[in-house]
Order: structure tokens, then sequence, then C-alpha cells
């Protein structure tokens, strides 16, 4: 990716449904951004932005992917036998 290029929503965090929070993550990510680069005026203004941007939003989207991992891994193995509700016939 080049300097002054920035991924919002679904493609700058690959989240799994389990978090349900797709579309929170997408509006922080847009309030931001506009916030940051509201006075940039010129290219090393828009880069240093950009960083902020990264800094600020990927520690909280790291968190997310993990719980999302976890979530899905804990589907994945619970079962009638793990802890589920067996389904009424």
């Amino acid at each position: 990716m080049g300097p002054n290029i920035a991924l919002l929503g679904d493609a700058a965090h690959p989240l799994l449904p389990f978090t349900s929070q797709g579309v929170n993550l997408a509006l922080e990510d847009a309030c931001l951004l506009r916030d940051l680069l509201l006075d940039a005026g010129d290219s090393a203004a828009i880069e240093a932005a950009l960083r902020a941007y990264e800094r600020q939003r990927l520690p909280l989207l790291r968190h997310y992917v993990a719980m999302g991992r976890g979530m899905a891994a804990a589907f994945l193995t619970l079962g009638p036998d793990r802890g589920l509700l067996p389904v009424a016939p």
C-alpha cells in the first residue's frame, strides 16, 4: 500500500461474525479518519493523519480479531455433550 491509502470498515478489519462489531467499527473508522484529516492541508499532514489513524485503530482491531477467533473456536468445539442444549424434537 502507498503512504496515502486508508482502509476502513470490512476492508480494514477481517472480523468474524461472532463479534457483531463490523458496522460499529466501520462507523468509528470513518469518524476518526474524518476528524484526523479535517485540517490536513498538505501531503505530509495527510500522511501523519493516516499514521495516527493506524496507531489508534490497530490495538482495538487486534482485540476484536482475537476475540472473534476465540468465540469461533469455542463455538466449533461445543456440542450436545459439551454444554450445548439438545435440540427439541
